[in-house]
């Protein structure tokens, strides 16, 4: 899959939102399985198992490889119970059809077991998610009956809103057009906005169950974590820069290119933002990211001549021109990191408090799965390992 593809990926998992699941943070700041109008489900022979683990992504390009399609049958199939809801199969399906980079390259029985493994990881993704819901709606019905009602309603918002910022964001205008696109990669609409809404929900009832203790951490904890895990804050020598190119064919002369550059580095060093000049003048692709340069480490750095400039300059400076046989560059720094190991400043203790709030958060939320596990029974259907 090329690496745009994988980019509109990991765009639509950001769209969706927090999963349940191994290592993953539910209480990041930033659902009752639904059979089809009129689907009759089949009888199945199901058996209970201990331990099994849903997502989304979109392009505007139709993805490779060939994802599986949605069947009539995926969509009333059942391939778990959790208590008396069904999980179908085709929820399962959406869901690993948004992570075929990962099998891209595989063939024969490793592509098998890894296709089988996904398939496990993803239905047990939605099963726990299913059991958090569960749990939660039967505290609501007893305790607070009309909040069901609000939280269906801020839900059904947060994915309005996600979708219409996705869809603008990619340029997708029409409903039907979106519905060719989610088509193409094996997803569908409906199965998109319920993703969005009940990982919505998910993350809204886990953040108010175990948040609290996550945001326990004091001073002593990060400073304990800092000593215990140096290599974690250990920093290579490294640069952040800004960098436009002229190229001689796009002047009449070099030394017209020449003169021109010194003018942009005049105006840079004069104050005029390095960003929106790159925008303007560059002729190489830095603009394409944002007006910033390839490569921070020693022997990244791209052009190699620009390295030894970087690495002398303080941020804000503007270097010297960088002339190559093609053109000149103009480079700007933007950011200095000093080979190390990381202060223990605000920066760093800030860090350190989001990992551990998130190490207590995954510990706590797989107490209550655990937990959940044991009072509501979870059966699989024979063969939902694929």
């Amino acid at each position: 899959m090329s690496s745009g593809r994988q980019a509109a990926a990991e765009d639509i998992r950001n769209a969706i939102g927090p999963r349940a699941s191994n290592g993953m943070n539910v209480l990041d700041p930033s659902t009752r399985a639904q059979s089809p109008d009129g689907a009759e489900s089949p009888v199945l022979r199901l058996r209970k198992e201990a331990n099994t683990s849903g997502v989304i992504p979109v392009s505007n390009n139709i993805p490779a490889p060939t994802p599986v399609p949605i069947t009539p049958e995926a969509q009333v199939r059942i391939v778990a119970m959790v208590g008396n809801l069904p999980i179908y199969e085709s929820e399962v399906r959406e869901a690993i059809n948004q992570r075929l980079s990962e099998v891209v390259n595989l063939t024969g029985t490793e592509r098998a077991a890894r296709e089988k493994k996904i398939f496990q990881e993803e239905l047990k993704r939605i099963v726990e998610r299913e059991l958090i819901l569960d749990d939660m709606f039967s505290k609501l019905k007893k305790a607070k009956p009309a909040l069901i009602e609000m939280i269906n309603e801020d839900a059904s918002k947060d994915a309005d809103k996600r979708l219409r910022n996705f869809r603008s964001s990619r340029g997708i205008g029409s409903d039907e057009e979106f519905k060719v696109i989610l088509e193409a990669q094996g997803l569908t609409l409906p199965g998109m906005r319920r993703q969005i809404e009940r990982n919505f929900m998910m993350g809204q009832y886990v953040s108010n169950l175990i948040g609290p203790k996550a945001q326990r951490v004091n001073l002593s904890d990060l400073q304990d974590y800092y000593h215990e895990h140096q290599e974690e804050f250990r920093t290579d020598d490294k640069v952040k820069w800004q960098d436009i190119f002229l190229r001689y064919d796009k002047f009449r002369s070099v030394d017209e290119a020449r003169s021109f550059a010194q003018q942009l580095v005049a105006r840079a060093r004069n104050g005029d933002d390095f960003a929106a000049l790159a925008k303007e003048y560059d002729q190489g692709d830095s603009s394409l990211r944002g007006g910033f340069g390839f490569g921070e480490k020693r022997g990244e750095v791209q052009p190699v001549a620009a390295e030894a400039i970087l690495f002398a300059l303080k941020p804000g400076e503007v270097g010297q021109l960088i002339e190559l046989d093609s053109g000149i560059h103009i480079v700007k720094l933007v950011e200095r990191a000093y080979a190390g190991i990381k202060p223990f400043n605000i920066a760093t203790q800030n860090e350190i408090r989001k990992k551990v709030a998130t190490a207590i958060g995954d510990r706590e939320i797989r107490k209550v799965l655990d937990d959940l596990k044991r009072k509501t029974p979870v059966v699989y259907a024979e063969k939902s390992g694929n």
